[in-house]
């Protein structure tokens, strides 16, 4: 179109390649990247009935158990953890909904809830994040007075 004013000459074609390649770029930075979940967030599950495993890769598990999902790319197995497990898990076995703690570690030490904080350490989930404020779960618990709570996290 801006070539059809202008005399046709090799400049011309240099320009319109140059307008044609700059609104791409900009048409592709209105779109919103792919964010991969924060670090120290966890994503909690409830069991809703007992499951046996029966393949070496999946995970066994009882009505009620809080499982930690690990993968839910496929809509009907997640992987998940419980304890030091981790294997297949049948999704229908489970809630729909996720609940995402962002910060499971501070809120335990921040509470004192010394069975949760033990669960969270059990299950792997890294007790050096940082908080909004830049603080770390042993702050928290300390800052709270529950001892058992700040050893556990610095044992962790």
């Amino acid at each position: 179109l801006i070539g059809f004013f202008l005399p046709v000459n090799r400049l011309n074609y240099y320009i319109i390649f140059l307008i044609i390649l700059l609104k791409g770029v900009f048409e592709m930075s209105d779109q919103k990247p792919i964010l991969p979940p924060k670090p120290g967030q966890v994503r909690v599950i409830k069991a809703l009935y007992n499951y046996a495993a029966q393949a070496k890769d999946e995970l066994s598990f009882d009505a009620g158990d809080i499982l930690y999902l690990v993968d839910s790319t496929n809509k009907d197995w997640y992987t998940a953890r419980c304890g030091s497990s981790v294997g297949l898990i049948p999704s229908n076995y489970v809630e729909e909904q996720t609940e995402a703690v962002p910060q499971p570690m501070h809120s335990a030490c921040q509470y004192g809830n010394l069975t949760f904080l033990a669960e969270l350490i059990d299950n792997k989930v890294s007790v050096n994040g940082l908080d909004a404020a830049g603080n770390t779960a042993l702050h928290w618990a300390s800052r709270g007075g529950h001892a058992e709570c700040a050893q556990a996290a610095a044992d962790g």
